[in-house]
C-alpha cells in the first residue's frame, strides 16, 4: 500500500494498522490456501493491538483477529491452536460479548461441524463452550432490555 494526499482525508475506511492487520488476516482466512498467511496475519494484528495506546485498540477487533486465527488453524487441522488462538474470546466476560463477537465464534463453532472434525472430542468439546459462551451472551442481553 502506497498513501497518497487523499489519505489525510480520513473517514470511514480509513484504518490503523492493527486493524488493517486484523481486516487483511479476516479476508484471507475465507480463501483457500491462505490458512498460514491468515495465521500469521491475525497474529501480527494481536501484537499491533497489544502495542497500540488505548486509542486505538479495540476489544472487538482483537477477538475478531483471535476468531481469524482460530479458524486458519481449524483449516490447517490444527485443533489444539484452534483452541489456544479462541481462549481469551471465550474469557471475555458476559458484558464484552456483543452481536459482531458471538457472530465470529459462531464462525468457529460452524468450522468445527465440517464431517473431518464433528466427532472429534476436541471439536465437539469447543463446539459446546461456544455454544454456552452465546447462549450467556443472549442472556446478558435480553436482561438489559437489548
Amino acid at each position: 500500500m502506497e498513501g497518497d494526499d487523499l489519505d489525510e482525508f480520513g473517514g470511514v475506511l480509513s484504518f490503523n494498522r492493527p486493524r488493517q492487520l486484523y481486516y487483511t488476516a479476516d479476508t484471507l482466512v475465507w480463501l483457500p490456501g491462505n490458512e498460514q498467511r491468515a495465521d500469521r496475519l491475525a497474529g501480527e494484528a494481536l501484537t499491533a493491538y497489544a502495542d497500540a495506546d488505548s486509542t486505538e485498540r479495540a476489544f472487538g477487533g482483537e477477538a475478531g483477529a483471535r476468531a481469524d486465527q482460530s479458524l486458519a488453524r481449524i483449516h490447517t487441522g490444527d485443533l489444539d491452536g484452534a483452541a489456544e488462538a479462541l481462549r481469551p474470546v471465550l474469557d471475555l466476560p458476559a458484558d464484552q460479548r456483543n452481536a459482531g463477537i458471538v457472530a465470529s465464534a459462531m464462525r468457529v463453532h460452524n468450522a468445527l461441524r465440517v464431517p473431518a472434525y464433528a466427532r472429534t472430542p476436541q471439536a465437539r468439546d469447543l463446539r459446546e463452550e461456544i455454544e454456552q459462551y452465546s447462549q450467556v451472551s443472549v442472556r446478558t442481553a435480553l436482561s438489559r432490555g437489548r
